[in-house]
């Protein structure tokens, strides 16, 4: 099966993509840091009751920490670090390759725009300010629609 080329776009995209999926993936490892927290300062145990002694007629209440629980949890964290780790590296190479294409193009303007865009991830109004006078948020963004447009391929 032949592997098709990506384009610009696509290649810039999975960039921003790639970025909000760190930022998702790090939201979920701090809400479980503060699960884990919560059981670790609660001491949160389970309650049950058993029956035995006496021919089974007498009824204990036992408690203690549900471990497999704390433990499953405390491997789920360790896994979604490790997860975001292997994110955070194609992250790194994904900017090398878009740096690449971004310095491939002749316009010093459209570099100076697509670095800000997608390698800064700067807003639309922080690119115009950065720009300088001249521009606004709006003649940016459409310097670089139209730059999609001519160079879909």
């Amino acid at each position: 099966m032949e592997k098709k080329e990506l384009t610009i776009k696509q290649i810039l995209e999975q960039l921003i993509d790639l970025k909000e999926e760190y930022k998702d993936k790090h939201e979920a490892i701090e809400r479980l840091e503060e699960y884990i927290i919560k059981l670790e300062q609660d001491g949160y145990t389970e309650i049950d009751s058993v029956t035995g002694g006496n021919g089974g007629k007498q009824h204990f209440m036992i408690e203690g920490v549900p471990y497999p629980l704390y433990s499953y949890k405390k491997t789920q964290l360790q896994m979604r670090k490790m997860a975001l780790e292997e994110i955070k590296e194609k992250i790194n190479k994904q900017i090398i390759i878009a740096e690449e294409i971004i310095n491939m193009q002749e316009n010093s303007r459209i570099r100076r725009l697509l670095t800000y865009r997608y390698i800064d991830n700067m807003t639309w109004v922080q690119i115009a300010h950065r720009m300088g006078k001249n521009h606004t948020a709006d003649s940016c963004r459409k310097t670089i629609e139209r730059f999609w447009v001519e160079h879909r391929t």
